[in-house]
């Protein structure tokens, strides 16, 4: 098991590999293999209306016949109860817009 340094160290790499800001210390992940338009009004509203940010959104291409484009949505907080508030306002609002 890794010291709190090394865990420190890699928590770090982490968030610089994937672009996290250093005020995001937890983050929540919304995907869908179809669509993205409800998704990302979804996430929009929902971080709004909580303590969260979109830290990133990205849209893969599914070439392998399935449903088309779809999503990839990172919401960041600076607690994991901001993140996961973030996370479940999110998920209710994609009924409302998908």
């Amino acid at each position: 098991m890794a010291d709190d340094r090394e865990r420190e160290r890699i928590e770090k790499e982490l968030k610089k590999a994937a672009n996290i800001p250093d005020e995001i210390s937890a983050v929540g992940l919304i995907s869908s293999r179809t669509g993205a338009a409800g998704q990302i009004l979804a996430v929009d509203e929902a971080v709004k209306s909580t303590n969260c940010t979109a830290v990133s959104i990205e849209l893969p291409r599914d070439t392998k016949g399935w449903g088309g484009h779809g999503n990839y949505i990172v919401i960041g907080g600076k607690t994991v109860t901001d993140a996961k508030q973030g996370v479940k306002t999110a998920l209710e609002l994609i009924d409302k817009h998908a």
